[in-house]
């Protein structure tokens, strides 16, 4: 059995439990594994650890982020892997490197980054302790003067009492100097947004009870660091031990969105207006709209756009007539053929290696090149689009349904968006744009089913599903959602 070493290509062996990588259950990982590792651990600890990281991300864009279901999958993750055990904590240790080295590469890291600080998040809020991490990791939190305090401890206790009012836990925390840490503003960005810090000369003033923010701050900043570090490692890395290189590749390609399949039925063009007003996400109907303006998309709006359609249900023979009706409007029908027929029948595996190429999930999406030039136009358009522009393309499709409470769905979507919650803005312009009925003989319960929004076609099924039960609703039931567009 072959064993590698992640932290170097020679063969290292060594007892794993008494290793100092593996000595602490919570840490910024900044040791990488020393010891015998096979090729199996690789694999199996690293797909735990995705695993873990996909139902994170599982969870977030589904919005069940609240307490209650942080918790509930907090428990989940803590039986993955045992981080009260040596052997718990060195297959933790060893599965974040495994992917740390995996998603190295710039256009992988965010959200590598974001999923890992979302997991420390989770285990340091639900069974974590957050003064042992930071005295066990060696972060220093610069402690406030007496004389200092002295002169902020009005102010502290404002906004203390501001705290208390929506936390009562706050209530009893002391208002000492050693009950506060003087951290830089871009530490503390997160609390400083939700006015929870006092902001003194570029510094926060934080209770240490809401140091936690502050902490994963820090682990992102580390993680970024680290993860220019492991991209240097991975060409030697793969030179010595071709079995990771092929686990790293592996590791990429894993994608829950990647699994869809479509229904298997056809859709007509004469009726693609109709249902890119009614069904589309957001991503589709952009780019459906650079066409119909400007007849032409480059290669990754192509592909993101062509295999979508082909997902729900355009043949090969539509798609040709589609793409020619329009390209030749700016191009003769010989450069149509000569330049971009081909690349339409090799998604539909009709050309090349007649591979049957999948539409794009939206982890895909998020980790294409983002757009470079002015007429690049492909990628997730709450993350693309200027801020005035996915304003107007929310404010289109919310007025077009008539909602009384219009402005405060634009303001909801549009905010998430710029907090960088792709994902969550798209699930939220669904649940507006798609209301229940208020009075629905069985609750609207198919009409509650909501996408989780982790691949378009997924979302363009789930709206079509949506519009049939509905539809159901009005025959049975008589009653109309609280407000509706009959042309969606």
């Amino acid at each position: 059995m072959q064993h590698i070493s992640v932290n170097s290509p020679t063969l290292v062996a060594g007892g794993a439990s008494s290793l100092p990588e593996y000595q602490r259950p919570l840490s910024f990982y900044g040791l990488a594994p020393s010891d015998d590792i096979t090729i199996e651990e690789f694999e199996n600890f690293s797909f735990q650890r995705l695993e873990m990281l996909r139902k994170i991300e599982s969870k977030a864009t589904r919005g069940l982020t609240s307490e209650e279901e942080s918790k509930k999958l907090a428990d989940e993750l803590r039986n993955v892997f045992n981080l009260s055990t040596p052997e718990g904590r060195r297959q933790d240790v060893i599965s974040h490197h495994t992917l740390r080295l995996a998603f190295s590469a710039p256009d992988r890291r965010s959200w590598f980054v974001k999923m890992e600080s979302d997991l420390l998040s989770l285990r340091l809020r639900f069974g974590g302790d957050v003064k042992q991490f930071i005295e066990s990791n060696g972060m220093h939190m610069e402690p406030v003067s007496r004389s200092n305090f002295a002169t902020l401890a009005s102010d502290l206790d404002a906004v203390r009492a501001q705290l208390s009012a929506a936390d009562q836990k706050m209530v009893r925390v002391p208002l000492t100097p050693d009950a506060v840490s003087k951290v830089p503003f871009a530490e503390a960005s997160e609390l400083v947004w939700k006015r929870s810090v006092l902001l003194r000369d570029g510094y926060a003033y934080v209770f240490n009870a809401l140091l936690l923010p502050v902490i994963i701050s820090r682990y992102r900043l580390a993680l970024r660091r680290g993860l220019q570090a492991a991209s240097n490692q991975v060409p030697t890395i793969q030179d010595s031990h071709t079995q990771l290189g092929s686990l790293f590749g592996a590791l990429q390609k894993y994608d829950p969105g990647a699994n869809y399949e479509p229904s298997g039925g056809t859709v007509d063009l004469a009726s693609l207006d109709m249902l890119a007003k009614r069904s589309f996400p957001l991503c589709m109907r952009y780019l459906k709209g650079v066409m119909d303006t400007d007849h032409k998309l480059k290669h990754w709006g192509r592909q993101q756009y062509g295999l979508f359609l082909k997902g729900i249900g355009i043949t090969l023979p539509d798609a040709l007539q589609y793409w020619q009706s329009h390209f030749t409007r700016v191009m003769s029908d010989k450069d149509f053929d000569r330049n971009y027929a081909y690349n339409i029948r090799y998604n539909y595996g009709k050309e090349g290696k007649r591979t049957d190429w999948s539409p794009y999930s939206c982890s895909a999406i998020l980790n294409m090149q983002p757009p470079v030039a002015s007429d690049d136009r492909h990628g997730c358009p709450f993350r693309e689009l200027s801020a005035t522009q996915l304003t107007g393309m929310v404010t289109a499709e919310l007025e077009s349904a008539n909602l009384p409470d219009a402005k405060e769905r634009i303001e909801e979507v549009t905010s998430l968006a710029a907090r960088n919650h792709y994902q969550l803005a798209c699930k939220a312009l669904w649940e507006a744009s798609r209301p229940v009925p208020t009075h629905s003989p069985d609750g609207g319960a198919e009409l509650r089913e909501k996408p989780a929004v982790t691949h378009p076609n997924e979302y363009f099924d789930a709206a079509e599903a949506y519009r049939k039960a509905l539809e159901v609703e009005r025959e049975v039931g008589g009653v109309m959602p609280v407000a509706v567009d009959e042309t969606m």
